[in-house]
């Protein structure tokens, strides 16, 4: 799961990240601040990314962050173990709300992404019955694809280490051939 989480995440930040530009001035490169989102179209954006249900991709981030603090705690603490794992379920129960945040960055990188017009016709695909199936499906045709691409790549790397041994050993008997010659070349003067 956390690997499906990590694939998603750097696909929304691969895809919808805004890149500053940069002017030149005597030399100097400077960011280009992008103009302020509309109220407009960040609700354009919101709606998208709800209807998209793109979210769901983050949904293990506290859990995570919960289950690799009882770690730390209980490693250095171990005879607190109940307490710590207590304590840890009632801080991150208390952050569950901070939840929005991200949402709210997320759907700013989306509308920074995409005009409002894109995001609308975003919203109305994930809206239909086939965009909601795909918000559905997609995670787990992500991870069937990852799988077969893991597959394929195991593959690809046994037949690239079987052909580069026959052609080091051709190239092995090639030079073993060649110093033979010259041996006999040798000998024979």
């Amino acid at each position: 799961m956390f690997r499906l989480f990590a694939v998603c995440l750097l696909a929304f930040a691969a895809a919808g990240l805004p890149q500053p530009g940069f002017a030149q001035d005597s030399n100097q490169q400077t960011a280009v601040e992008p103009p302020p989102l509309t109220p407009e179209h960040l609700a354009i954006a919101r709606e998208a990314f709800i209807a998209s249900k793109a979210g769901r991709a983050f949904d293990e981030i506290l859990p995570v962050v919960a289950d690799r603090a009882k770690a730390t705690f209980i490693k250095s603490n171990p005879q607190m173990q109940l307490g710590i794992i207590e304590v840890v379920d009632r801080v991150a129960l208390g952050l569950v709300a901070s939840r929005k945040t991200l949402d709210d960055g997320l759907i700013r990188v989306w509308a920074r992404a995409f005009t409002a017009e894109e995001l609308a016709a975003i919203r109305d695909f994930y809206n239909s019955p086939a965009g909601q199936k795909f918000a559905q499906e997609f995670p787990k045709v992500l991870q069937t694809q990852l799988a077969v691409s893991d597959n394929w790549t195991a593959r690809l790397g046994n037949e690239m280490a079987k052909r580069v041994q026959v052609e080091l050993r051709k190239m092995r008997n090639t030079d073993i051939k060649q110093l033979r010659g010259s041996e006999t070349e040798s000998q024979g003067q």
